[in-house]
């Protein structure tokens, strides 16, 4: 995906992440800030210190920051509707909601970088995506357990598992982007 203006990655995160949440039976409260799309998909607002290096986000030292959680999340929600799945995962759906939190929280921090001064504020959203992650590595270590014990056909766990996964590693990219954030804050404090 090229970003050649760069606006408001947490906010389309988290509009994906409603999406997914939506798609495996969850009611989201709706999402604060809206987003715009432009003609070559989305568009992101790059925090100080970032910049656009071939269409991916960067920290200014070079650690991508992630659009794959808007990816990661836009392919879960796409498998959902591609698979024809009809009856959702309770874990699939406490999963989608760890991922929301995680990208409101994104979306705190990242306002929050718009006065580094307030570090503490900045920092402590970027803990709560973290232990967020934790949380949505244990949801998904019970998710497959309980999937492979159901006795479900071979076809519907081998979507499951698929849809879980992509939403799993949509908290582990979330987790990058509070790594980078939290270094973005240490060094301009």
């Amino acid at each position: 995906m090229r970003a050649t203006t760069v606006r408001r990655l947490p906010a389309v995160a988290a509009g994906v992440a409603v999406l997914v949440l939506a798609a495996c039976g969850g009611t989201p409260a709706p999402v604060a800030q809206t987003y715009s799309s432009a003609a070559s998909g989305y568009s992101y607002v790059c925090p100080p210190g970032w910049k656009v290096i071939r269409g991916e986000v960067r920290s200014s030292n070079d650690s991508l920051v992630t659009i794959q959680v808007l990816d990661l999340t836009d392919a879960a929600t796409e498998r959902i509707g591609l698979y024809d799945i009809q009856t959702p995962m309770p874990e699939a759906r406490e999963l989608a909601a760890v991922l929301l939190a995680q990208t409101r929280k994104m979306q705190e921090a990242v306002h929050g970088l718009r006065n580094v001064k307030e570090s503490k504020k900045i920092l402590d959203a970027c803990m709560e995506i973290n232990s967020l992650e934790n949380q949505a590595d244990s949801l998904l270590r019970r998710a497959l357990a309980d999937l492979f014990r159901s006795g479900a056909d071979p076809l519907t766990i081998i979507k499951w598992k698929e849809i879980l996964d992509l939403i799993e590693t949509a908290t582990d990219r979330a987790e990058d982007v509070a790594n980078v954030i939290e270094n973005v804050v240490l060094e301009n404090t």
